[in-house]
């Protein structure tokens, strides 16, 4: 099991800066055990409504988090 965490944040959402905020203060936190990277989503929304979400990073053994808003208004 890999001790990496992977922070994922969608770079045209609204959650982004603070997705990249976490992601920073854990590379400053001075007890911190584990690997963090930060990755990419991309988002696209269909005319019909539907979305398509895309993990840019290889996620295989990582623990990861998607940081996103709840509101998907444009």
């Amino acid at each position: 099991m890999s001790n990496e965490i992977l922070i994922l944040a969608n770079k045209e959402g609204g959650a982004y800066d603070f997705a990249k905020g976490v992601y920073n203060y854990v590379l400053e936190h001075p007890r911190k055990k584990r690997d963090y990277s930060f990755g990419n989503v991309d988002i696209k929304t269909f005319n019909d409504g539907e979305i398509f979400a895309e993990v840019c990073e290889n996620v295989r053994k990582r623990t990861c988090f998607f940081v996103h808003d709840s509101c998907m208004c444009p």
